[in-house]
């Protein structure tokens, strides 16, 4: 909360007032309004590094995971016999369009899925103007 002009200096400029300079002062005095107002807390970049290192840990999950799948893939189609006579054929199973969409579904959900993991639960509200506090 910011209740005086040492409160608005130390928000905008992280300075108190008595060691801004003149011009920064000016600038100040133009903006400030009499009252208790609350302010955003200032942006910091904590949250664009998570987000950075959410997105390294899903592209290297996605990567093992579709090392993973290609092994499997190949491995079962040379292991598993084709057999076009029976209704159950084991190679259905290894339908590519089948695995394909999986694997794009896949791609898609996991980022947002581990953002959502990592993310805190609480966001504090963007306020994107002055708010006026009622006082007591």
């Amino acid at each position: 909360m910011v209740t005086n002009l040492d409160d608005r200096a130390i928000y905008q400029f992280s300075q108190r007032w008595d060691e801004l300079k003149e011009a920064e002062r000016e600038l100040l005095l133009n903006d400030y309004r009499v009252g208790s107002y609350m302010f955003t807390p200032a942006s910091d970049e904590s949250r664009e590094i998570l987000r950075l290192q959410t997105m390294e840990r899903s592209w290297k999950i996605l990567q093992m995971t579709l090392f993973v799948v290609l092994i499997v893939y190949l491995t079962a189609w040379v292991l598993l016999p084709g057999r076009p006579d029976v209704t159950s054929n084991p190679r259905l199973l290894l339908d590519p369009v089948v695995w394909f969409v999986g694997l794009v579904s896949f791609c898609i959900v996991l980022p947002g899925a581990l953002w959502m993991w990592t993310e805190s639960d609480w966001e504090p509200e963007v306020l994107p103007e002055l708010q006026p506090v009622e006082s007591s």
